[in-house]
């Protein structure tokens, strides 16, 4: 609708809503602003800084903004159509005409980019290359719509741009205040709109003047970030000044060239300040005081009059206070560091770039002097690498950046000599600190491992006033973060200390033997208790990065499989594989075949194989570890006892259950006699003889020893350890074989909601709880909701566990059931053939799971009409399950059932006779 139409009736306003990226909230504001105030004609704009508060849901917002809009003003920029912001969603709403058929879009671009080929084809204004006056005319002319003149246009004068405006009205976005020394604007600044808009609404937040500490490690971009800052909102200022804040003596000094220019004569001292150097009403400044380590030094602030913003930035998270908010710089998202490295280095492969930003923590400072030194020396990604693990300080005093000073190495440096004068210990904590891994360490470790510690450090890590003193020092020269009863050290500072270290490699050797030591002195409990997890969980990445395999100390090595054994629990099968496959390669070469920690690895190894499906080198590794401990210790040891458990679960899982039964009834026997009725290893062997009944068709007998084993654990163990819990579930199995559906629905229900809560939705153990539930669900005619629930599991299976893994085939299994009995036939049967196939390669031909799936494919081609086929198949299935199962087991009676009804539905006799010779 053009003004002309708005002002022959109703509405008597133009509704804008302004789309823009972050990164142009500049020129957003400025539009605004502009429309708002509009002389001519009455425009009501929303934009979200300005009206949506904290708390709304932004989605909400949008979708009502962009309805009741008239026009969408869409800023075009290259950060605006950048994939990683959805501007798309916006501007095709607006794509859409209004009820009388108008377009309502209003593009303008504000740099020279170019729009997607869908918007080609749209007018758009050009305001960028302008001057404040020109820009805000072609704004308001492009906002009215197209109009004729009245009368001839006056030949175009020779024009002298005028000057900025001074007082409340925001300046063009781009332009510079007259009174101006901020460093040049940083070309390869990349992301940080987040920060910007969040700084930005905090120097907003009130109406006088307020300040703003920006604080983080050396090298993080605060000085980067502020400078963008400055020169983004250059606009809404009538003066900037930077100062270098960082050597306190000269603060008052570097100030003085602001205060001298204020007084200067000239046309913008004059516009700014009054006869007396005080700044007039209405006078909007910037100030910025760069590295001001030491608050005591800023005892006034050289600005007085007018309104305006102070931003300091500071290494110190804890310095200045009472100053104005705080806000931290972190390092760069793994995007946002690709982005600069490639920016810098030039022709950078995503997957090397990804590397660099991994090995260097994502720090700007890193990034920019790697990205240099790779551009101006020709050298590989990977060679930069080898020479960061090696040679650390020398690397990370290449490639200086101007806009950053100095070189990270410099700045590193020069804190550590700070702090070294200052508290000795606090730098041997840092050593430690330095071959942990970087992510958050609990100061109760120290406490814990304090036997470890040298002795300086022992006595200060449990002095209750000393101790927070070295921290504060620590966190002052930003060499760690330091937060929530945690020191963190970024990978960098690590890689220089270590380097730092590696000058000694005697005292390097006795860190990393200090940190092991640590560790195993502040061992957590027992990994199969959930009790002990979140001590594993805090102290996970630091068993990790301790190389616990390669000590020959038994204590470390304990606590390697102890770990291992937590991950296993916690359902982190992949971890855990490669952990333990690492320390059984190094063991094996360094042990003896029969050393119980070679054995115990053995073990642990083959508990991952058995986790990722891989059932027959599981069962080879236990057969083995049984047979040395048989020969070693006899028959009735504990150790040969569990190592004999172990292989019978593993007969069970390749299907061999007869040999199973008889195995875990000889070792329940035993551990029965020798260890007593309640021992959890008992208990162990009960379940797993539950489980070959169970296969075998004893289903009263499994279920009446289930109900036993889980009273029994439920006492000994509680109610929500991981066995007790397996215990219920099987429980619940033998119920629903029973056809007692509500009991079985009560259970796995029960079971489910305390997986989900102790292992989170993803575990195996709750996937499988999952698709129990939803058995239950079928079997109580709840089609639908068991149906949903299969498909949620199937989706989770797949990502967690892969298509092939047992878990994931016998949840697609369940889902192929329930949508035959919902008469989606075609899909059912797709996913039987996936899944009979999945079986086939992972367990065999023979296997009782393979055979089951073989029964359902059956199933489905008898359904399609495939008779024959379905013979086949049903025929094939008979014979193995005589074989492995015998003639009397319930689902070889079933198969014999199935291959008479496709002999009767093919028209023939069954069972077959033939003629006798008389």
């Amino acid at each position: 609708m053009s003004v002309e139409e708005a002002r022959r009736g109703a509405p008597e306003h133009l509704d804008f809503f302004i789309s823009y990226a972050p990164h142009d909230r500049p020129w957003a504001e400025w539009i605004a602003w502009q429309l708002t105030y509009a002389e001519d004609f009455h425009y009501r704009v929303e934009l979200d800084v300005w009206d949506w508060p904290a708390g709304r849901n932004w989605i909400d917002a949008l979708s009502t903004a962009l309805a009741r809009a008239d026009r969408v003003l869409a800023i075009y920029s290259p950060a605006y159509f950048d994939p990683a912001r959805n501007s798309v969603v916006e501007w095709s709403e607006a794509l859409c005409r209004d009820e009388e058929g108008r377009d309502r879009l209003l593009p303008v671009r504000i740099e020279a980019v170019e729009v997607p080929p869908v918007l080609r084809s749209r007018i758009h204004v050009d305001l960028f290359g302008l001057d404040h006056a020109t820009t805000k005319r072609r704004l308001l002319e492009a906002a009215r719509g197209p109009s004729r003149p009245d009368g001839e246009p006056v030949f175009p004068p020779q024009q002298v741009p005028p000057p900025e405006p001074a007082g409340t009205e925001p300046r063009l976005p781009g332009s510079l205040p007259e009174i101006w020394n901020l460093p040049d604007r940083n070309p390869d600044f990349v992301g940080r709109d987040n920060l910007l808009v969040e700084l930005r609404a905090r120097l907003l937040s009130t109406g006088t003047s307020t300040a703003q500490v920006i604080h983080g490690m050396g090298g993080v971009g605060k000085t980067q970030l502020s400078v963008e800052y400055a020169h983004r909102h250059a606009g809404d200022y009538d003066l900037a000044w930077w100062v270098d804040a960082e050597q306190p003596e000269l603060f008052i000094e570097k100030l003085a060239g602001l205060t001298e220019r204020l007084k200067e004569s000239d046309r913008s001292a004059q516009r700014l300040v009054d006869a007396d150097g005080r700044l007039l009403d209405g006078v909007r400044w910037l100030l910025i005081l760069d590295n001001a380590e030491d608050s005591d030094a800023i005892t006034r602030w050289p600005l007085t009059g007018g309104s305006g913003h102070t931003i300091i930035t500071s290494r110190n998270p804890h310095g200045h206070g009472g100053v104005g908010g705080r806000l931290e710089v972190k390092e760069l998202s793994r995007s946002e560091a690709i982005a600069l490295v490639q920016s810098r280095a030039g022709d950078v492969k995503d997957d090397e770039a990804e590397r660099l930003a991994h090995a260097l923590g994502d720090l700007p400072l890193a990034l920019a002097q790697a990205a240099a030194f790779l551009h101006e020396t020709g050298e590989t990604t990977e060679r930069y690498l080898t020479l960061l693990r090696s040679r650390a300080i020398k690397i990370m005093s290449q490639g200086r950046q101007r806009e950053y000073g100095k070189t990270l190495a410099a700045s590193w440096k020069i804190s550590m000599e700070r702090l070294e004068g200052q508290d000795p210990a606090a730098v041997e904590l840092l050593y430690i600190a330095a071959f942990l891994a970087p992510e958050p360490i609990p100061f109760e470790l120290f406490k814990a491992g304090r036997v470890a510690l040298p002795a300086l450090l022992a006595e200060l890590v449990v002095d209750d006033l000393d101790f927070p003193v070295t921290r504060g020092l620590i966190g002052r020269y930003s060499l760690a973060r330091i937060e929530r009863g945690t020191l963190q050290l970024h990978r960098i500072v690590q890689a220089l200390i270590r380097d730092r270290l590696g000058e000694d490699p005697g005292k390097a050797s006795r860190m990393r033997w200090t940190v092991q030591a640590i560790l195993v002195a502040a061992r957590p409990g027992d990994p199969t208790d959930p009790a002990s997890w979140d001590d594993y969980r805090r102290l996970l990445p630091h068993l990790l990065a301790a190389d616990l395999g390669s000590s020959e100390d038994a204590g470390c090595r304990d606590l390697l499989l102890d770990t291992i054994s937590y991950l296993i629990e916690r359902g982190e099968t992949d971890i855990a594989h490669r952990l333990v496959g690492d320390a059984f390669r190094r063991w094996k070469h360094t042990t003896e075949p029969d050393d119980s920690h070679r054995l115990a690895v053995q073990t642990t190894l083959a508990r991952t194989y058995t986790d990722l499906g891989r059932y027959q080198e599981a069962f080879d590794l236990d057969q083995d570890v049984h047979r040395r401990l048989l020969a070693r210790l006899g028959n009735d040891h504990p150790a040969t006892l569990a190592a004999a458990s172990d292989m019978a679960a593993g007969l069970n899982r390749l299907g061999r259950v007869e040999e199973a039964r008889r195995l875990d009834e000889e070792t329940f026997t035993t551990r029965r006699a020798i260890l007593g009725e309640d021992h959890p290893d008992t208990l162990t062997s009960a379940n797993n003889l539950a489980a070959d009944l169970w296969w075998l068709g004893h289903h009263e007998e499994a279920r009446a020893l289930d109900q036993k084993t889980l009273d029994q654990r439920r006492e000994a163990l509680g109610a929500d350890h991981p066995d007790t819990l397996t215990s219920a579930s099987n429980l619940a199995a033998d119920l629903r074989r029973l056809g007692q559906y509500e009991d079985a629905l009560g259970l796995d229900d029960e079971v489910r909601t305390r997986r989900l809560e102790a292992l989170g939705p993803d575990h195996p153990g709750t996937l499988m709880s999952a698709s129990n539930l939803a058995s239950d669900l079928t079997n109580l005619g709840r089609h639908n909701d068991a149906r949903d629930l299969y498909e949620e599991t199937v989706i989770r299976s797949r990502r967690v566990l892969g298509d092939c893994h047992p878990t994931t085939l016998g949840v697609v299994e369940n889902l192929a059931y329930q949508l035959n009995r919902l008469g989606e036939h075609d899909r059912a049967r797709a996913l039987d053939e996936e899944t009979f196939e999945g079986r086939r390669v992972a367990l065999g031909d023979d296997h009782p799971e393979t055979l089951r799936s073989a029964d359902n494919l059956a199933g489905d081609l008898r359904r399609a009409g495939e008779y024959e086929a379905a013979r086949k198949l049903d025929e094939q299935t008979l014979l193995g399950r005589r074989k492995i199962l015998g003639d009397e087991h319930p689902e070889t009676i079933l198969s014999n059932r199935h291959l008479a009804m496709d002999v009767d539905l093919l028209g023939q006799a069954w069972p077959p006779t033939r003629d006798v010779e008389s």
